[in-house]
């Protein structure tokens, strides 16, 4: 499996709206919505 970012959404509803047309295009395809805090997580 590939991980591939396919568009970047300043709100949730923006993200969810473009996700149900990418379901509609791809139905077969496995898409999810991440959200990036901005914040670096702390490895140690």
């Amino acid at each position: 499996m590939q991980r591939v970012v396919v568009g970047r959404f300043r709100n949730r509803s923006d993200a969810e709206g473009h996700l149900r047309s990418l379901r509609q295009l791809m139905p077969d395809v496995e898409f999810v919505i991440i959200f990036d805090t901005g914040e670096e997580l702390d490895n140690k």
